[in-house]
């Protein structure tokens, strides 16, 4: 597991220019995309609590990376910075340290909340089930992901085909994730500052979807805390 590859398949994907050649990324972002934060139509922050059901997430210690340590009452899960050895099964993360939820989301609306502190490494959003967790993954949606990342600290994308970079006001501390099945969007917010971050439309679920979280690695305990998944309060949504 590796943070590099999560850092280097998401530029890599950038990169590819129009005419097929790879450049910078510097260079790419320039000539090829300009960094946005996509604003698009979404429940107002003061109103969520009344769209949608709060999901009570548990960490599945079963699909869980080796090396990823999870807390006793499954909320919480960090890398733990060593290999540990484990045994990678077959509904286990194997490369990417990732990790879902158990609730499966079939319908409806459901929202969850996730303290990422100041952690330099993160991804969060959801997985449809069945999809691919072996090697080297493709968080594209066309794959069954629709996840928001955060890499080198202060880099944020998502990970749509081609990926966009997502330029923030401040850095998330706490972040929340609303999935509607109906409208089949995924979106996802900054808590504390109550905006909107970015929204996945048009998503095809084709079945049960469950959260995902990945921490990334821990490499010289500059990425050692956890993500936190929160119990979601109305004072949350209210300024």
């Amino acid at each position: 597991m590796a943070e590099e590859h999560c850092l280097c398949l998401f530029i890599g994907e950038v990169l590819i220019t129009e005419i097929g050649r790879i450049q910078r990324f510097a260079g790419m972002c320039t000539n090829h995309f300009s960094m946005m934060n996509v604003h698009l139509a979404h429940p107002v922050m003061g109103n969520l609590l009344y769209f949608f059901d709060t999901v009570d997430i548990i960490l599945d210690t079963e699909t869980a990376h080796p090396d990823l340590e999870v807390s006793t009452n499954g909320k919480a899960v960090r890398d733990s910075g060593r290999n540990s050895g484990k045994s990678r099964g077959l509904n286990r993360f194997d490369q990417d340290g990732g990790i879902l939820g158990k609730s499966s989301i079939t319908s409806g609306r459901a929202f969850w909340m996730v303290d990422v502190g100041r952690k330099v490494g993160w991804q969060l959003g959801v997985m449809r089930e069945g999809a691919n967790m072996k090697g080297k993954i493709s968080y594209k949606p066309s794959k069954g992901y629709w996840v928001i990342v955060l890499c080198g600290s202060n880099m944020y994308g998502a990970f749509e085909d081609p990926p966009i970079m997502l330029q923030l006001s401040s850095n998330p501390q706490k972040l929340g994730v609303y999935v509607d099945c109906e409208a089949a969007l995924v979106s996802f917010y900054d808590m504390e500052a109550q905006t909107h971050i970015y929204t996945y439309r048009e998503c095809r679920f084709n079945g049960a979807i469950r959260p995902y979280f990945n921490p990334h690695v821990n490499r010289d305990g500059n990425n050692g805390s956890p993500l936190v998944i929160c119990d979601v309060k109305h004072s949350d949504f209210c300024t």
